[in-house]
């Protein structure tokens, strides 16, 4: 019986593969450093597939794969990395295997030749900003044209409305931080109200700027099991009604901070794919109905009357809430998008479409990114593979909102018991260092939070002052108080 041609490749296959494992094999037990008078190392592919592994179960990141405190998505990352460099080392040992076997018909000097298409991009110096003689730490400057913030510039001086965003985590939670920051601009170049609000908050209490209640509402935050990430903005989270509820959302201005007391413009962002009607309700109790017809894009709805009171009610089961906005028509406003656990990485990952269509109804000239806490480990010092995910993330940002200047804030300091003294986390500096990496290889600004909280071991005198928590990590807001003063200070200094 004649073999079938599908059992004849088989069997080419099997020989195949059984005569590379014969040739590695072969060149394992060969003495190659006294053949070739030590030009090529002897080889052992079982020691060297060996050292891979165990190296990686040496490595920095092994901490971070453990660490329950850690972004899932970052985990995820470095799992992935840790993966490819084991793959990519055993191929390449195998590779120089059969490239011994052809040792005495090629160069050596044509061994060693780098491919052409390899090419090193020089990336612009690293230039870490100290406090300067007028006490001031610098924004650094790694943007192609070193054009820095011309575009924030030009736009305070266009009379309209300026927006900032602050992305972040916890540490600027409940508006701390912004907060104070958003008073020193506002104070400077006018403005009025928080800017973006959510639908619904957990802790009511917590946030001092604006007086958020509500009910009826579902959260959906990004990566969690049934968000749709079609829905999924620059805030990473929206809002749908619970099951036969009435959704409502109540927001009141504080009169202790200044210029949140009063807005001019109370604007709600949503997508109705099988239309929607919602009542706005100003602080004179005037009630603004309107129905909206079904759509895939974003929709809004807009007061423009001076309030220090709005509510918000829908019954639209399909709604799609992407926030409330509370601000003026000139000035600037600042807002705080905060989500706890984030390590920044999902937003590389953001709806372009939506983004797009949000960006052209607010217009976004800055987004601050401050993130890293839930990206460190006290023993990890390897932050590679977070630098490289968040080049990433600022280079989707920039697609997504194309007219906004983009800051990347390094981590501030992080506190941690040795010999019963509180020191910094010795890993700060490191993430630190990553996390500037990444704005000089995606061209955008930093600014450096540690250095300008007092560099190595501030965390010290902030506990001592009661600037930063317990933990010593989070702030207090008397501790975003102050960061916000260094900041603002770092930031007009860039601007003149």
């Amino acid at each position: 019986m004649s073999r079938r041609p599908n059992d004849s490749a088989q069997w080419r296959t099997a020989f195949a593969v059984i005569t590379a494992v014969a040739i590695v094999a072969f060149v394992s037990v060969l003495p190659l450093r006294k053949l070739t008078d030590g030009l090529i190392d002897d080889y052992n592919l079982l020691a060297d597939v060996s050292a891979v592994i165990e190296s990686q179960e040496q490595s920095d990141t092994i901490d971070v794969l453990q660490d329950e405190a850690i972004d899932p998505l970052l985990r995820k990352a470095i799992a992935e990395s840790r993966d490819a460099a084991t793959n990519k080392t055993v191929a390449a040992r195998v590779d120089s295997a059969f490239a011994a076997m052809t040792l005495h018909t090629t160069d050596s000097a044509a061994m060693t030749k780098p491919d052409a298409q390899d090419t090193v991009v020089s990336l612009p110096d690293a230039q870490p900003a100290l406090r300067d003689e007028n006490g001031i730490v610098a924004i650094e400057d790694y943007t192609p044209s070193k054009s820095g913030l011309s575009a924030m510039r030009s736009a305070l001086m266009s009379g309209r409305m300026v927006r900032i965003a602050v992305v972040g985590d916890s540490y600027i939670e409940g508006d701390i931080f912004t907060q104070d920051l958003r008073e020193k601009l506002q104070s400077r170049f006018g403005g009025s109200g928080v800017g973006y609000v959510s639908m619904h908050t957990d802790f009511p209490g917590f946030r001092r700027s604006v007086h958020q209640g509500g009910s009826g509402w579902n959260a959906h935050k990004h990566g969690e099991k049934g968000t749709l990430n079609a829905f999924v903005g620059l805030s990473q989270h929206y809002f749908t009604p619970k099951d036969g509820a009435r959704a409502l959302s109540t927001y009141k201005g504080d009169k202790k901070i200044k210029h949140v007391d009063q807005w001019e413009i109370s604007r709600f962002l949503f997508v109705a794919p099988d239309g929607a009607t919602v009542t706005m309700t100003d602080s004179d109790g005037e009630n603004h109905t309107s129905t909206f017809a079904p759509s895939s894009s974003v929709q809004s709805m807009v007061i423009n009357k001076i309030t220090g009171s709005i509510s918000l009610s829908t019954s639209t089961s399909s709604i799609k809430a992407l926030g409330v906005w509370l601000e003026s028509s000139s000035g600037v406003s600042v807002e705080c998008m905060s989500t706890r656990g984030f390590s920044g990485l999902s937003l590389s990952s953001l709806n372009y479409d939506l983004c797009r269509q949000m960006d052209e109804k607010l217009g976004y000239d800055m987004i601050i990114l401050e993130f890293g806490l839930n990206a460190m480990s006290a023993s990890q010092k390897n932050y590679s593979v977070y630098s490289r995910e968040m080049i990433k993330v600022i280079r989707h940002l920039r697609e997504c909102f194309p007219s906004a200047s983009i800051i990347l804030m390094g981590v501030g300091d992080r506190g941690q018991k040795r010999g019963g003294e509180l020191h910094s986390m010795s890993t700060v500096g490191n993430m630190v260092s990553a996390q500037r990496d990444a704005a000089r290889e995606a061209g955008c600004l930093f600014w450096d939070i540690r250095e300008a909280q007092g560099g190595n071991d501030a965390v010290v005198e902030w506990s001592r002052k009661g600037l930063i928590g317990k933990d010593y990590t989070h702030m207090s807001h008397k501790g975003g108080k102050v960061l916000a003063e260094e900041f603002y200070n770092a930031l007009m200094m860039q601007l003149q």
